[in-house]
């Protein structure tokens, strides 16, 4: 009984999403797009706050998906 207590632990644990870690690499990526997409002068402190802002609304919009999940699974 503990060894199937202390699997479903180490399996909760590890499907956690570290929201943090999330934020920076959807903003990295948007990052790089922004700065590739944009006519040419663009400042790198502006698309770095368009990538933070549209990370952040991707990373809100993903919480509340994977919030309904939870909440249909259980």
């Amino acid at each position: 009984m503990q060894a199937t207590d202390a699997s479903a632990g180490i399996h909760r644990e590890m499907c956690e999403i570290d929201w943090e870690q999330r934020r920076y690499e959807v903003a990295r990526s948007i990052y790089s797009m922004v700065l590739t997409n944009t006519p040419d002068g663009c400042m790198p402190s502006s698309a770095a706050l368009t990538s933070i802002c549209l990370a952040n609304v991707l990373v809100r919009e993903l919480k509340k998906f994977n919030e309904k999940e939870k909440g249909k699974r259980g």
